[in-house]
């Protein structure tokens, strides 16, 4: 409908166009400027023709050739016309016409330059098969390609021209319908008609019926008078399951064709008038079709109770891609899992099934030549489960068909996106397991690197008090500095100098000599020794008891021998 709409809308812009500038031209709406291009019509004498000159009729049968006396053609539109001379084609007096149905090349015998071709007309009522075709010689071959190229030019827009005007005539058919207050569900499905009909194989022949819609049901009847005389008494009566367009009809007397599946009887293939009616028909038809019951659709007894938690079910033609037997089999689907039965009752009765297995993907048959069964194609499906094994079913119809590819293709779209979910909630879990994970090795990490460190500060604290244990044993044997303590006890030295500082134990550096010395000094002597004493000896450098830091603060000897104090 879309492509519809858009081709009638291009043709009705291309066509006011043309009106539009053919009154600007009426109306000299152009100016002195505007230049106007004259065309290929120079010498043309008949108003809107596309093509005119001089061509030679050819007569030929299988004994004769010969050809008539050179004559006027006038191509006007999609018509062909005959004149004797130029004057009586100027005053319209023809001798013969033809509508054009195609051009093509012909070759003219014993001719050196080909100028022929032939113009196929459409004929009128009664004439033979001869007369289908007209045989023409140009005087030149660019004469030639003129007349061609404009023939075919003016069957293409006779095509454009019919194919619009069987738009216009059906425009409220196939355009989209304006939104009304009713829904177009609940009109009644009604539409009747003449239409030509035949069974869907090879030798069937056509024949026109007049055929009633009337809901989901079909009626064929011989004429119209049969259908009012006696409305409730068709010849045949199908109920509608499917419609699909069709192009495979080989006879070329039928078009506009298209295929209706019944429940009953199959295939009928029907040919209307003209695209409209086509479209209109199925149409109805396609609604005639969801109105079918689905309890009609499937096969399986209606009267007995469904399968418990079935998605569906109903019998099937089941086969094997072996050469097995084709058994017909009552199909229950529970979820993804395909159980199938010997009959419906069995199914109800709570037998064991015949066989069960899971399904992982279902598609519509295709025939291939390594199979050469009876399988409908259109009827059939294949599964694939998942033990890698091929299954094909055949319906009973193709709506039937339909309905099980649906249902499956729904369980396994619910079952995906269950699984969907459970992974998702899965690899959540674990990226929190991960996580927390992560956390314990890290807090493991953590601690093992502060037992390190503990380890490491409890040891520097053991070897430290080892070491103030050890300096304490020190000090309870040995002084915490040395000082010279006077032999004599003859000192004079200050109360707060380190010769006057109490100590435990104290070294006696003197010698007998100076012991001697002192003995003999006289008394003015040792009191001024009071006040000036000089060391005995400037430095000792080679003292074991300072450190290189002591002796650069000792600078006399009577602090040489001593220990430093760090307090003072």
């Amino acid at each position: 409908q879309d492509w519809v709409h858009a081709i009638a809308a291009a043709l009705q812009k291309a066509r006011g166009d043309a009106l539009l500038a053919t009154q600007k031209l009426l109306q000299d709406d152009t100016t002195e400027e505007t230049t106007i291009t004259i065309d290929s019509r120079e010498g043309f004498v008949v108003y809107g023709s596309s093509m005119e000159g001089m061509l030679t009729r050819v007569q030929t049968s299988y004994w004769l050739f010969a050809h008539d006396e050179p004559k006027y053609f006038v191509l006007h539109h999609q018509t062909l016309s005959c004149f004797a001379t130029k004057q009586e084609a100027q005053g319209n007096q023809q001798e013969d016409s033809f509508d054009i149905a195609g051009v093509s090349d012909y070759v003219v015998p014993n001719s050196n330059v080909q100028t022929g071709f032939k113009v196929h007309c459409r004929p009128p009522q009664g004439m033979g098969v001869e007369d289908f075709i007209v045989q023409l010689i140009a005087p030149s071959v660019e004469d030639k390609e003129s007349w061609i190229r404009a023939l075919k030019d003016a069957y293409d827009d006779g095509l454009r021209n019919a194919y619009f005007n069987d738009l216009l005539v059906h425009q409220d058919e196939l355009l989209p319908a304006t939104p009304v207050a009713t829904s177009p569900t609940n009109e009644p499905i009604f539409y009747e008609g003449f239409v030509k009909i035949r069974r869907s194989h090879f030798t069937a022949t056509w024949r026109e019926y007049y055929c009633v819609v009337d809901g989901s049901w079909f009626s064929i009847f011989s004429n119209h008078e049969a259908y009012l005389s006696t409305p409730d008494k068709p010849f045949e009566k199908h109920e509608v399951v499917a419609i699909t367009d069709w192009h495979g009809s080989l006879s070329m007397a039928v078009h506009h064709v298209f295929r209706m599946e019944t429940l009953d009887d199959g295939y009928l293939e029907i040919s209307v008038g003209t695209d409209g009616e086509k479209i209109k028909w199925m149409k109805i038809l396609q609604r005639a079709a969801t109105a079918t019951p689905l309890a009609n659709v499937v096969s399986r007894n209606a009267s007995l109770s469904n399968y418990p938690g079935a998605s569906m079910e109903g019998y099937l033609i089941k086969k094997g891609t072996s050469f097995r037997a084709v058994k017909k089999r009552y199909c229950v689907l529970l979820g993804t899992e395909w159980l199938y039965f010997n009959t419906q009752e069995n199914a109800l009765a709570n037998q064991q099934p015949l066989g069960v297995f899971k399904v992982s993907t279902v598609a519509p048959y295709k025939q291939t030549s390594s199979i050469t069964d009876s399988t409908v194609a259109d009827h059939a499906f294949v599964i694939e489960t998942s033990a890698q094994k091929t299954i094909i079913c055949e319906a009973h119809n193709c709506a039937e068909k339909q309905l099980w590819i649906d249902a499956i293709n729904s369980q396994l779209e619910k079952e995906s996106k269950l699984l969907a979910g459970l992974q998702s909630i899965k690899e959540k879990n674990d990226a929190k397991v991960a996580s927390v994970r992560a956390a314990v090795d890290t807090l493991s990490s953590v601690k093992a690197k502060a037992t390190s460190a503990i380890s490491t500060t409890q040891d520097l604290l053991a070897k430290f008090q080892e070491d103030i244990s050890s300096d304490e044993d020190d000090d309870e044997s040995k002084t915490l500095y040395i000082e010279y303590a006077d032999t004599d006890g003859c000192c004079f030295a200050p109360e707060d100098s380190p010769m006057r500082r109490t100590s435990k134990n104290k070294q006696h550096f003197s010698s007998a000599i100076e012991e001697n010395q002192r003995a003999n000094m006289p008394f003015w002597q040792f009191f001024c020794r009071c006040f000036f004493r000089p060391p005995v000896h400037t430095f000792k450098q080679d003292d074991p008891l300072l450190t290189e830091d002591e002796k650069r603060f000792y600078k006399c000897e009577f602090y040489a021998n001593g220990t430093i104090d760090k307090s003072l």
